[in-house]
């Protein structure tokens, strides 16, 4: 299925940014439970691991975290596994390999949670074409800070280097990379064997177009500019590297992107999610939140028949007109309602073929059996209301009837309270949760997304 990319970032490839020590006293311990909680998991089982990015990746900020993670790809399954009992959710990422990411919804903190499983060292712009050799040397390298395993300080510096060199970013981003360039550099004077390794690679990599002495002077004199006038020689030289593998990749992951809504038609469906509720309710306020949610950004669809429109009221007044003029229109106004939400779930079906998740606002349900037979006119709306099978997830809003006219001011109390209790006979019926209506309406949304995001993991499983 597909996960619509969050607004928070422009992209769902994550930011191979090298960690640098960051700010004193940032652990594991400050993050959401189900994050600490993997990371304990990889330490008992012993796979190897090291975060890329700084330590502030451990500290959610606003409503959204990334944390990005460097892994063996023999050990890409097992990874799947651990986030997955922690409640991540695989979401496709076609065209941005090698990332593959995993997503979480902490409800107690409202807070979307994604990892970024990185089995390369991967770098260029826009596809992630070059990649840097070594991976389980990488990994074993690794050393302990803030309660987790990351890069040692010559890998940061290489890989921080080669991303500057590779990609561009917003020129805040850049400065600040290069800050924290500097500050790696300088912290390698008194590590003379991570200082060796690190000139021993740089070697390797840009042989005489860029001698490590050179390199290293250059960063601790804080003159980047030096570095940054050999950049069209040094990516010319990485690139023939490989030449082959990597232009074979960055077509590959063109090609994935542009082909992206083709594979979510032939590989992924959306799930449907229908809100029931009395007027008054939250249906409508809660549907259009959803569509704001990072990862959901579901596609609104209002399944009721009795909304009004301005447009079409001369045929609404000419429906209450006695004679033959009153039948016309009562029978013109039926058919402009049957057409309408079919209209509505021919919209819902498109939005299904694209990946995308669907929020009906109403639902039409089929009634309970009954030991009369139906009318032909039951028979002929129950076939026109059809929805095409029902959602993956219903849920009710439920709340006391005198609560709804609180809110609302529409119609009775005991109307309310009599269609409150249809809903819930049906609730017992059907497989529907229930959720508690009286709450605020962000812990009402909190719940909710939970319960979308658990069905979504079980769908994707």
């Amino acid at each position: 299925m597909r996960v619509a990319e969050p607004k928070v970032s422009p992209s769902t490839a994550a930011m191979c940014v090298p960690a640098a020590d960051g700010p004193s006293g940032l652990s594991v311990d400050g993050s959401p439970g189900p994050v600490r909680r993997v990371f304990e998991r990889l330490e008992d089982l012993g796979v190897p691991y090291c975060l890329l990015g700084s330590l502030d990746q451990l500290q959610p900020s606003g409503r959204y975290q990334e944390i990005d993670l460097l892994v063996r790809e023999a050990d890409l399954a097992r990874m799947g596994e651990i986030s997955g009992a922690e409640g991540f959710v695989p979401i496709p990422g076609w065209g941005h390999a090698p990332h593959h990411f995993y997503v979480a919804f902490v409800a107690e903190q409202d807070l979307w949670v994604k990892l970024d499983m990185v089995t390369a060292l991967s770098f260029g712009a826009p596809i992630r074409a070059w990649r840097l050799d070594g991976v389980d040397e990488v990994l074993e390298r690794r050393r302990a800070a803030g309660g987790i395993r990351v890069l040692s300080r010559g890998d940061e510096v290489l890989v921080l280097l080669l991303k500057l060199l590779f990609q561009t970013d917003c020129p805040e981003r850049q400065k600040q990379r290069l800050e924290t360039l500097y500050g790696l550099s300088e912290s390698l004077a008194g590590r003379p064997l991570e200082r060796q390794r690190l000139a021993s690679r740089v070697e390797e990599l840009f042989g005489e177009s860029l001698p490590p002495q050179r390199l290293l002077t250059a960063l601790e004199g804080r003159r980047w500019q030096d570095v940054q006038q050999q950049r069209g020689v040094l990516v010319r030289r990485l690139l023939r590297h490989q030449p082959v593998a990597t232009a074979a990749r960055f077509f590959w992951g063109l090609a994935a992107r542009r082909l992206r809504p083709l594979l979510f038609v032939l590989r992924r469906r959306g799930l449907r999610v229908a809100l029931l509720a009395p007027d008054g309710g939250g249906k409508t306020t809660l549907a259009r939140a959803l569509g704001g949610e990072p990862f959901i950004q579901a596609r609104y669809v209002y399944l009721g028949l009795y909304g009004k429109q301005s447009s079409l009221e001369w045929l609404e007044r000419a429906a209450r007109r006695p004679g033959v003029l009153g039948w016309l229109g009562r029978r013109l106004t039926s058919l402009r309602r049957v057409l309408l939400h079919r209209g509505r779930l021919l919209e819902a079906f498109y939005h299904r073929l694209r990946g995308r998740f669907v929020v009906f606002d109403r639902f039409h349900f089929e009634p309970r059996p009954s030991q009369r037979p139906r009318s032909w006119r039951s028979w002929l709306r129950e076939t026109l209301l059809g929805t095409g099978g029902r959602p993956e997830l219903t849920v009710l809003l439920d709340a006391p009837g005198r609560v709804l006219f609180e809110r609302k001011q529409e119609r009775n109390p005991e109307d309310l309270e009599r269609q409150r209790q249809e809903f819930l006979q049906l609730a017992r019926e059907q497989p529907i949760h229930v959720v508690d209506a009286t709450r605020d309406a962000d812990r009402v949304r909190r719940t909710v997304v939970s319960l979308i995001w658990e069905r979504y993991g079980r769908e994707r499983r």
